[in-house]
Order: C-alpha cells, then sequence, then structure tokens
C-alpha cells in the first residue's frame, strides 16, 4: 500500500460527512448560509494571488512554455495578457468594498 491512500480515504470520509448535511433537511439553509457568509471574500484573494503569481511571479513566458510542454502548442497572446493584466485588474475592482460590513440576516 501507498503511504497516501489512508489520506485520501480519511479526507474522503470527511468531505463525505461534511457534504451530507447539505443534502439532509436543513441544507437548503446551510447553503444560504456559506453562499451569503462564504468564502466570497477568501476566494478572491486567493485568486488574485494566483493570478499575480502566475502572470508576473512565475511569468507569462514560462506558463507559455509549460503550456506548450503539455498541449504541444503556445496559448495565444491573448492569454498572456489576461493572465498578466486583463486577470488582476478585474479581481482587484470589487477589493475596496471589502470593509463594508454585511447587513444582519434576521
Amino acid at each position: 500500500k501507498q503511504w497516501y491512500q489512508r489520506e485520501y480515504g480519511v479526507l474522503a470520509v470527511v468531505l463525505f460527512v461534511f457534504g451530507i448535511g447539505f443534502c439532509s433537511g436543513g441544507g437548503e439553509y446551510m447553503i444560504a448560509v456559506f453562499d451569503y457568509y462564504g468564502m466570497n471574500i477568501p476566494i478572491l484573494i486567493l485568486a488574485l494571488c494566483e493570478c499575480i503569481a502566475v502572470g508576473w511571479v512565475f511569468g507569462t513566458e514560462n506558463m507559455s512554455l509549460a503550456i506548450e510542454d503539455m498541449q504541444g502548442s503556445r496559448p495565444s497572446k491573448f492569454f498572456t495578457i489576461c493572465w498578466k493584466y486583463i486577470s488582476p485588474g478585474l479581481l482587484m475592482v470589487p477589493l475596496p468594498q471589502l470593509p463594508a460590513p454585511y447587513p444582519p440576516t434576521i
């Protein structure tokens, strides 16, 4: 047995048990709570960090070479412009609104 098979099994069971709550009778309420208060802001910040890492740290040229190595053809110039400028710029648009407090739900 590989060392990671046990860890993947434990992870699968934990995520299954966590997901059961969303399928039960109160699942609609849990989905509404997660949708409203859940990971919107952290995912936005994580996506921005990922775009900056790909576009500026790793570099668009290295990313294009990696994609060419995997697929056999380089991505178009449009994608390199998106990785470096457009995607990070669009992800920065809602950042000034982050400090705004959430209104109460009840």
